[in-house]
């Protein structure tokens, strides 16, 4: 496997954010059982771990000025991804979150859901790359990595322990959903907290990513093969024991699967012509999924006993929003102003 020139591997990333966006819609559509499930979480940690390596690699060789505008820029163009998003969606987003039904209180959780959880439906990732990278720009000014490692661990572990690993600090958990505080908290696996520690990961692939052009494609898929088994176990065990949890969005082993992914992609030479569109698809999909999702529910409510329901609203999910992404696509070769919804 020959190595892999910068554009390359962002050809391949456009390729792999494509079928990761298909992955989330899985997630949301509850498509897969228990046990395939842990699978398709590796979708997020990889849009975190791209979208850093792209941005410290964009950093490489500028001075202190010039790095400083790449973060604006950065910062700028996903909080106009975010807004342009938040403005078409709102009316889902009054009914369905019941903002304005709360009275003050319902200002409280909106501010809480645009800091650290999701306004719109699965908007959460949005920001909290934006909060994370800003947060990492702004330690590996005064801090050396070895020092922001361990706050990348700490947040992991923060992260675990209000996931998967609850039963640890919540010994019995009899409803999971009345845990949690009714006006909103904190949620580190949909936050910035998540974020930073994928971040932190792409920001060292970046610096030492030289080291892994050295694995070919059989040794990386060996170790892809190997994480995706401990995967499996940890799943298993988690279930096998009725251990309690918040949830089951933050798996150990995500952690060396997404990084393995990674090298294994990084490392491809892809010929790909219609890389851009691919990238912008997949931005689309992932902004509009869950709002689609909820309107198809409503609409095919009377087949909710479907025994192939799950197939059909993730099918028609999909097919949806590509046809509607590739509308704004084209659109927005006429009409620049659509461009801010990719």
């Amino acid at each position: 496997m020959g190595n892999a020139s910068t554009k390359e591997v962002i050809k391949g990333f456009d390729l792999t954010k494509f079928v990761l966006s298909f992955f989330v819609v899985a997630i949301h559509t509850e498509l897969f059982g228990e046990y395939i499930h842990p699978i398709v979480r590796i979708a997020v940690p990889l849009y975190f771990i791209m979208s850093s390596y792209i941005f410290f690699e964009n950093l490489k060789g500028k001075d202190s000025k010039e790095n400083n505008q790449i973060l604006k820029k950065y910062i700028r163009r996903n909080l106009l991804l975010y807004l342009f998003w938040f403005i078409v969606l709102l009316p889902i987003t009054i009914i369905e979150k019941g903002y304005f039904s709360m009275g003050w209180l319902g200002l409280v959780k909106f501010l809480i859901n645009l800091t650290v959880g999701s306004t719109f439906y699965a908007s959460w990732y949005i920001m909290a790359q934006v909060e994370a990278m800003l947060l990492l720009y702004l330690l590996s000014k005064f801090l050396k990595d070895r020092y922001i490692a361990f706050i990348a661990i700490i947040f992991f572990i923060t992260c675990l322990l209000t996931s998967n690993y609850s039963y640890l600090i919540v010994q019995d958990i009899s409803n999971i959903e009345s845990s949690r505080p009714s006006i909103g908290t904190i949620f580190p696996p949909n936050s910035f907290i998540l974020g930073f520690v994928f971040c932190f990961i792409g920001k060292i692939l970046s610096r030492y990513f030289h080291i892994f052009k050295e694995l070919n494609a059989k040794k990386t898929m060996i170790l892809i093969i190997l994480s995706l088994i401990f995967l499996f176990i940890e799943e298993y065990l988690l279930k096998i024991y009725h251990l309690p949890r918040f949830s089951n969005d933050t798996y150990i082993f995500l952690i060396p699967l997404s990084i393995f992914i990674f090298i294994l992609v990084g490392n491809m030479k892809l010929e790909i012509r219609l890389f851009k569109e691919l990238r912008n698809l997949s931005i689309i999909i992932y902004c509009l999924h869950f709002s689609m999702y909820l309107l198809i529910n409503k609409m095919f409510i009377s087949l909710s006993m479907f025994d192939y329901m799950n197939i059909f609203r993730y099918a028609m999910t999909i097919l949806i929003c590509i046809a509607i992404g590739i509308l704004i696509i084209q659109l927005s070769k006429k009409v620049k102003l659509l461009r801010y919804f990719y």
